[in-house]
């Protein structure tokens, strides 16, 4: 490309920066790499098919104040949780209605910050720190603290990479823009039909805050038996004490109690293996490890399924829960 204001030929197309940046293209013989990103080569060539004719105000329509809404859209599951969307870079715009004191902790060398939709659904914007991030970091500061000196006013739009951590949608910080809404939405009817009280008043629906209190308990158990493996690996297979026994048998017992079948056999396998172990004189070992492998994965995947399911009950539900926070329910 070329230097503002001059003519460009990349990709064979012989137009001035401001004008390729209100062309609509068709790029031949184009190749793209796995994680999408476009690769040119002599043989690629852009095709001039028209004006894109964006205005500033069209970006509007890319921005989530909605974190249900944007849950939704951006973190689906394809042919269900057990073939995951393949992973690719989610840039998002989004819009809080409410930001959150900006906070770095030395500890874990990270600035974070959560933000909230006007349901009062939150999103944590972090970044981890390094030189590079340095100034970035510090702006992120003086925004908040702009953002909190303005009260009403319009706070700026965060565009960042979206991810899922620990129940929770999360956003990298790559930009910020200081749009002014178009116009305000009116608020959302759901839940105030025939004359109901609104969203934020209405009383917690049971149903759900039951569902998310149970999916705690599940990652609560899980936790516990990948600590429990971890235990083991650390201590050998050889050389398994009676406290590694036990505890498999109550991990083992707590996974058929709480449904967790496949997770309660294996456990059951495992420990009947490792007994067979510790009376054995020359040990061999086989099925033992590879019971280990199955669980090892099993808990990976679980683990998947129980951020999943508990983001899509805290992003996705009618009635707001107060004092509910990531975490409790046990």
């Amino acid at each position: 490309m070329g230097e503002r204001g001059k003519s460009s030929r990349s990709l064979g197309a012989s137009l001035t920066l401001k004008q390729l940046a209100g062309a609509r293209l068709c790029l031949e013989q184009a190749k793209a790499g796995k994680t999408g990103r476009l690769s040119s080569s002599q043989d690629t060539q852009a095709r001039i098919t028209g004006n894109n004719g964006f205005q500033a105000t069209d970006g509007q329509s890319w921005v989530y104040d909605d974190f249900g809404r944007l849950f939704k859209e951006q973190c689906p599951f394809r042919g269900g949780w057990m073939q995951p969307e393949e992973e690719r870079v989610r840039v998002v715009l989004i819009r809080a209605a409410i930001w959150g004191r900006a906070e770095f902790s030395g500890t874990e060398q990270k600035f974070s910050m959560a933000v909230m939709d006007q349901a009062g659904r939150e999103l944590l914007v972090e970044l981890a720190y390094d030189k590079q991030e340095d100034a970035n970091i510090r702006y992120l500061e003086r925004t908040a603290a702009q953002v909190e000196r303005q009260g009403e006013s319009a706070p700026p739009v965060i565009a960042g990479k979206l991810y899922l951590k620990d129940g929770r949608l999360c956003l990298y910080p790559l930009e910020l823009f200081w749009w002014e809404p178009v116009s305000e939405e009116p608020p959302d009817s759901e839940g105030m039909e025939g004359g109901e009280i609104s969203d934020t008043e209405a009383p917690p629906d049971t149903k759900a805050l039951l569902r998310m209190q149970a999916i705690h308990q599940t990652r609560e158990l899980l936790d516990n038996v990948r600590q429990q493996l971890e235990d083991l690996y650390q201590s050998g297979f050889d050389t398994v004490h009676d406290s590694t026994i036990k505890g498999l048998k109550r991990w083992e017992k707590q996974a058929q109690q709480s449904g967790l079948s496949v997770l309660g056999e294996q456990l059951k396998e495992l420990e009947v293996q490792l007994e067979a172990l510790r009376h054995s004189l020359h040990p061999e070992h086989g099925p033992d490890m590879e019971i280990y492998t199955k669980l090892t994965e099993y808990l990976y995947l679980a683990k998947q399924k129980t951020d999943f399911d508990l983001a899509e009950a805290y992003y996705i539900r009618k009635k707001r829960f107060k004092g509910y926070e990531a975490g409790e329910g046990g």
